[in-house]
C-alpha cells in the first residue's frame, strides 16, 4: 500500500469513526434521559441494548481500524494488539494502555457476557 493510499484509508477510517461516535453519542444522551432505575419498558431497554452494540462497534473499530490505519500510514505493518496500541500510547493517543485495556475489557463484557440485569 502506498503512502497515498494508507493516508486515504485513514481518512476514510476517520470518517467511518466519527459517525459511529456520533451514533454512540446519540444512544448515550437517550440512555442518560432514560437514568437508572429498577424496571425499564421494552423501549427503554431497547435503548441500552442499541447504546451497547454501538459501545461495542466504536471500540472495535478503534483498536481495529484507527490505530491500524494510523500504522500503515507510518509504514508499520501488522504486529499484536499489545503492538498496536502501545503504539497508540506513544503518539499521545491514549493517556494509559490501561484505560483502552479498560475500554476493552467492558466491550467484551458487553458482547460475551449478555446479562439482562447489568
Amino acid at each position: 500500500m502506498s503512502r497515498h493510499d494508507a493516508v486515504e484509508n485513514l481518512l476514510e477510517t476517520m470518517n467511518l469513526f466519527a459517525n459511529a461516535l456520533s451514533w454512540l453519542d446519540r444512544s448515550y444522551r437517550l440512555c442518560q434521559e432514560i437514568g437508572i432505575k429498577p424496571v425499564y419498558t421494552d423501549e427503554e431497554f431497547d435503548h441500552f441494548e442499541t447504546l451497547t452494540s454501538r459501545y461495542a462497534r466504536v471500540t472495535d473499530m478503534l483498536l481495529g481500524k484507527v490505530f491500524r490505519s494510523l500504522d500503515r500510514v507510518e509504514f508499520i505493518q501488522g504486529g499484536t494488539l499489545i503492538d498496536v496500541v502501545n503504539r497508540a500510547h506513544k503518539r499521545n493517543l491514549i493517556e494509559s494502555v490501561e484505560q483502552l485495556r479498560h475500554l476493552k475489557d467492558v466491550r467484551n463484557e458487553i458482547a460475551h457476557e449478555y446479562v439482562q440485569v447489568d
